[in-house]
């Protein structure tokens, strides 16, 4: 038994993260932040939804064929007019990614991250678009330069361990979930999180561990979970 291969469920959340990960690491996390943190929180937070809802204006475009060669000029105009901005071509290859051009995606992603080494969130979005393309070690290399830069990054544990077990290391994908749920994050596919880590326990050999688990993410409102109980934990 493999890892979960991403179905519908699996790239609405790949969607969610792809396309509004600031968002998501802005209103997950329940840090303590002081008055003045708060307030520039909540500056990114509207910035990032601006960014969002321009994004996916773009996207369900570029979806008609009428007008797909014209979605992309916004976010060409603005490289021409500022080729030196990293977040220009961040938005960019958000856009590639939403209408699943990794490879665009990836290029851009690199470019920004050429122009601010410490872009975390690029290194999450390039890990994404590799992760989409089955390019698990290339995706790896980028959530470890990630953790390097935020340790405590939502997500970045979730979906390196999923790479993990993808090539069958599955302590390690075991030990990456687990560091994704001792976080203690909010997220919308926190459920994949118990999921996953239980097929990586069961092919680990790990089977009332993996059971314990899917009967956790089945709480959390997968129905693949009580799929694989009622297969598994007999």
């Amino acid at each position: 038994m493999s890892i979960q291969k991403p179905n519908n469920q699996m790239k609405k959340i790949i969607l969610i993260i792809t396309l509004f990960s600031t968002e998501l690491i802005i209103l997950s996390c329940n840090f303590q932040k002081s008055e003045t943190e708060k307030r520039k929180t909540e500056e990114w937070r509207k910035r990032s939804v601006d960014s969002f809802m321009r994004n996916q204006q773009a996207v369900e475009l570029a979806k008609q064929d009428s007008i797909k060669e014209t979605a992309i000029f916004p976010y060409n105009q603005k490289i021409i007019e500022n080729p030196k901005s990293d977040k220009a071509y961040y938005d960019r290859g958000q856009y590639y990614s939403g209408i699943e051009d990794y490879k665009a995606a990836i290029l851009d992603f690199t470019q920004a991250i050429k122009l601010n080494p410490k872009f975390a969130l690029a290194y999450l979005e390039r890990g994404v678009s590799k992760f989409k393309l089955e390019d698990y070690y290339g995706a790896i290399q980028d959530y470890d330069k990630l953790i390097a830069i935020d340790a405590k990054a939502p997500g970045v544990y979730y979906f390196r361990g999923i790479c993990k077990a993808e090539l069958k290391d599955h302590d390690g994908a075991i030990n990456d979930l687990t560091k994704e749920i001792d976080l203690g994050y909010e997220l919308p596919y926190k459920d994949q999180v118990y999921y996953n880590r239980g097929i990586a326990k069961y092919n680990f050999g790990d089977k009332k561990g993996a059971c314990l688990d899917w009967s956790k993410a089945g709480e959390l409102g997968s129905k693949d979970a009580y799929d694989r109980i009622s297969r598994y934990c007999k």
